[in-house]
């Protein structure tokens, strides 16, 4: 069935009809300062959220944190929120194919990574089949994200269970910073098309709305291994948000919805030689939400925030449909209880609905299944000397379908010992819960001919309702600094012990004579392995000269594992050999005469032996021009150095992995 929701059309029409809504203007475009030349100073005081839930700088944050502005997004050139976290140290992420990516903080990285939580303005993106992300799905106008917060490391105390190597926060923009028109229009060898129409509107005194549809096609990769090129893909969107402001009190309304086609392929077990075949289908994804969040003060020490959301996403694939309904409300207050003393408190309640539809190797028991998670935090941050140090406190209790209670606290400090120096330190404990994909499936993985008996062999995953939750023990340290205007350096290590990882234990092999007569081994899903990872992150920004500015981060990563005593495990694959032990990037921008821009990024990422990936090299050049205020053109080239390389694959199934290909993109954006 390859169409589009029908859903997803009256959103995208809605939006249509929203934006042209109101007297037509046409204002100047109002832009930030440009990212070469802002000082480091500047870059170092961004205000993030996403690690205490509040507004701080980010210098005093005491967290692993990076932002990437709207700015660094731009200027990347990149075309989907996956390809511009590549700019984030520290992050580890993959291509597998046109539509697929592995992205992951601090090991254990995979097409089912399942230890980062992601929102979007607040909103949880991750899929309760297998905590991980649908990466097609999360997409935006790049033009009105306003910036991404990533945390390297738990935030579990605030963000709950999944947030577990790390959180990313992406924020678009608020309605009245986008009271103009836009149109965007790329086209390429790789992405043929990505065309955007956003118009926004000041409606009231205190309102403003804007509307938006997308459009993107994407090409076909070059495949690894035998078949024709199979993951072309294409995807409408469309939405609208509201914002309201009077006084100390703020309402958010968002709308949005999408629909597409993908291709996929993969090697599907059968009984019959030679006993796996190469399938290849064109599925469809599709879903939205609709939010609302309030936010305002409630006395003279305490602000509140209010939030719910309605989710459903709808898939099908080579070997599942599945549907998924989530409801979502939370609720947050922060009160100052003294000049040196601030407590904050929140409690969440989510509901999920699933359906999972078998195809072909993958069935579900029960087929339709309902799961609830409530929880609540308490965190107490203390100015122990004001302005220089203070701790952080705090803890967040959960109860789930699949474990029961669930506890995740966290002691942080940070140290503002010197001007423009800070020292900080964490320890943390975070879980990640099993999920759907864990308890309740039957994945036929492979199937071959016993040598002795002749009959197929059947090796099955089958899930496991006894499982615990994987559990962290988190230890970091990091710091910042200044030394000079012209340099900034920021350098987190982090330790970090695992307890009742997922892994596999064999079972004793079973005659079966459905659909024919065949040989059983089931692996069954099973928490029995510990875990150790070390490593650490340098990031250094540079301004050499007025208009030109460098960045350079290097990332490592170290990751052992062994069975816990007495226990008869073993990981596929080994996360030891999932996760590229060194990466580096290098980036240059660099403001020209005559409203030019040239923009450079450098990246190396070690090999990959579970996949039999090899260590790859990889560069991008933009060239840019600010033809007038409101009228802009650049041309990318990705991959300058090789043809095509490969980043990732597929785990636990079969199916067909592909290579980065060298790209070319033209784009125009006007602003009216």
């Amino acid at each position: 069935m390859n169409v589009v929701k029908p859903y997803a059309v009256v959103f995208c029409v809605y939006s249509l009809l929203l934006g042209s809504v109101g007297e037509f203007s046409v204002p100047a475009y109002a832009e930030g300062p440009e990212l070469a030349d802002m000082s480091l100073e500047a870059l170092m005081n961004l205000e993030v959220t996403s690690v205490s839930k509040r507004e701080e700088l980010a210098r005093h944050a005491a967290a692993a944190v990076f932002v990437l502005t709207n700015e660094d997004i731009r200027r990347s050139g990149a075309t989907s929120i996956p390809e511009a976290l590549r700019l984030v140290p520290g992050l580890n992420v993959a291509k597998i194919d046109s539509s697929r990516w592995a992205i992951t903080a601090r090991g254990f990285n995979g097409l089912f990574a399942s230890k980062l939580l992601v929102l979007i303005d607040g909103r949880s993106v991750y899929t309760p089949l297998f905590s991980g992300v649908n990466w097609d799905v999360q997409d935006t106008v790049i033009e009105d994200i306003e910036r991404i917060e990533v945390i390297r490391g738990p935030g579990a105390s605030l963000w709950g269970s999944n947030a577990v190597n790390g959180v990313i926060n992406i924020i678009t923009k608020n309605a009245a910073d986008t009271n103009s028109g836009l149109a965007a229009v790329s086209a390429g060898n790789v992405d043929r098309l990505i065309t955007t129409f956003r118009y926004g509107e000041q409606i009231s005194e205190n309102a403003s709305a804007r509307g938006y549809v997308k459009y993107l096609n994407r090409d076909n990769s070059p495949n690894v291994g035998p078949g024709d090129d199979y993951d072309q893909w294409d995807m409408w969107r469309g939405g609208t948000r509201l914002d309201w402001k009077k006084d100390d009190q703020a309402f958010l309304f968002e709308l949005e919805g999408y629909g597409g086609n993908e291709g996929s392929r993969a090697n599907i077990p059968q009984f019959t030689p030679p006993y796996s075949e190469w399938e290849q289908k064109t599925g469809y994804a599709a879903g939205g939400h609709v939010l609302g969040r309030w936010e305002g003060a409630v006395s003279e020490d305490t602000t509140a925030v209010f939030q719910g959301y309605y989710d459903q996403t709808d898939r099908e694939e080579l070997i599942l449909r599945q549907v998924h309904d989530t409801v979502d409300l939370d609720s947050q207050a922060q009160t100052r209880l003294d000049s040196d003393n601030t407590l904050l408190y929140g409690a969440n309640y989510r509901f999920v609905h699933d359906n999972l539809r078998s195809r072909n190797v993958a069935s579900f028991d029960p087929v339709s299944r309902d799961t609830t998670l409530v929880s609540a935090f308490l965190q107490n941050e203390m100015q122990v000397i004001p302005e220089e140090l203070k701790i952080i406190l705090g803890t967040k209790v959960e109860h789930n379908d699949f474990t029961g209670f669930e506890f995740e606290p966290n002691a942080r400090t940070v140290w503002n010992f010197a001007p423009k120096q800070t020292l900080w330190a964490a320890v943390s404990r975070a879980t990640r819960t099993p999920n759907r994909a864990e308890t309740d499936i039957t994945l036929i993985s492979s199937i071959q001919e016993d040598p002795a008996s002749g009959l197929p062999v059947e090796a099955a995953i089958m899930g496991n309702r006894n499982l615990s939750s994987e559990d962290l023990l988190a230890t970091e340290i990091g710091y910042r600094a200044q030394p000079w205007k012209s340099l900034s350096v920021d350098v987190a290590l982090f330790y970090n012990h695992y307890k009742d990882l997922g892994s596999f234990t064999e079972q004793e092999a079973q005659f079966s004579d459905d659909p024919v007569p065949h040989i059983v081994v089931p692996l069954r899903n099973e928490d029995g392995l510990l875990g150790d990872t070390f490593g650490g992150e340098f990031v250094a920004d540079i301004l050499p000269i007025s208009g030109w500015r460098l960045q350079a981060s290097y990332s490592f990563i170290r990751i052992a594992t062994a069975p816990e005593e007495g226990a008869d495990v073993y990981p596929v694959p080994s996360p030891e050999s999932q996760t590229p032990t060194n990466q580096i990037l290098l980036r240059s921008l660099i403001d020209l005469p005559y409203d030019l821009e040239l923009d450079s990024m450098f990246r190396y990422v070690d090999s990959v032996p579970a996949y039999n990936v090899n260590a790859y090299t990889e560069a991008t050049v933009r060239l840019g021009w600010k033809y007038s205020e409101n009228l802009e053109f650049s041309f990318l080239v990705q991959n300058a150095f090789e043809p095509n390389h490969q980043e990732y694959a597929v785990d636990l199934i079969q199916a067909q992995p592909a290579e980065v290909r060298r790209s070319y993109l033209g784009k125009i954006t006007w602003r009216f």
